[in-house]
């Protein structure tokens, strides 16, 4: 995680994407996995645990993102021009 946000390297704009990719099959599989119950299975308890868990898994994906979109900018190269 220090690579994630050190500022002299440019760790999260080569490697952001692969994180990011990780970190939202991890989110999905705990969101998934939160939702089944294993003493007993009912598909419509499974659905409503689904959207019930839905928002909190979204937002944890989202703050991923939005972490390493900061990590990325903290990290790009610095130009001293102004856009013009």
């Amino acid at each position: 995680m220090t690579n994630l946000f050190d500022g002299a390297r440019d760790f999260a704009s080569k490697y952001g994407k692969t994180i990011f990719i990780v970190g939202f099959v991890l989110s999905v599989a705990d969101w998934i996995l939160k939702a089944i119950n294993f003493t007993y299975f009912d598909f419509g308890d499974f659905l409503l645990d689904l959207l019930k868990a839905a928002p909190e898994a979204l937002v944890k994906i989202l703050i991923l993102r939005l972490i390493i979109e900061i990590a990325a900018k903290i990290g790009a190269p610095k130009t001293d021009t102004p856009a013009a």
